[in-house]
């Protein structure tokens, strides 16, 4: 598939665990997203980049055609977690917390690291970046 990779280390109160990404490298897989999944690995997740890289911007984000429960989280530039959202699958709703990139992860995820809007930190490697940047 047109995916990229990068890894995630998600610090909370609790725990600090890192994560392997999917970075969808075309804006068709952007949009599409996580709909096609019928799980994430438990130490999976999924990156959506700003559309202005490297700014922070308002990232809108949707889950109706998701089949399982997720945590979406907004990383600032400076790696604070900014905003949490919780979602269980058909929620209609549409959230539009501004962040450097949202990283979609399992539901119970922000919950078992003692995750927190301004007191978790995520830091950022990047595996195989797409080819070519986004399109």
């Amino acid at each position: 598939m047109d995916y990229g990779a990068a890894m995630v280390k998600l610090s909370g109160s609790r725990a600090t665990v890192a994560l392997r990404l999917f970075v969808p490298c075309t804006w068709a897989l952007m949009e599409h997203g996580l709909q096609s999944f019928q799980s994430l690995g438990e130490r999976e997740g999924m990156m959506f980049p700003s559309g202005e890289w490297p700014r922070e911007e308002p990232i809108p984000m949707w889950m109706a055609a998701v089949s399982f429960d997720l945590a979406m989280l907004w990383i600032g530039a400076d790696g604070v977690i900014r905003d949490i959202e919780i979602t269980a699958p058909g929620d209609p709703a549409t959230y539009d917390h501004r962040g450097l990139y949202v990283i979609e992860a399992n539901a119970d995820l922000a919950s078992e690291l003692g995750l927190l809007p301004g007191n978790a930190r995520a830091t950022l490697s990047w595996l195989d970046p797409c080819p070519g940047g986004r399109r």
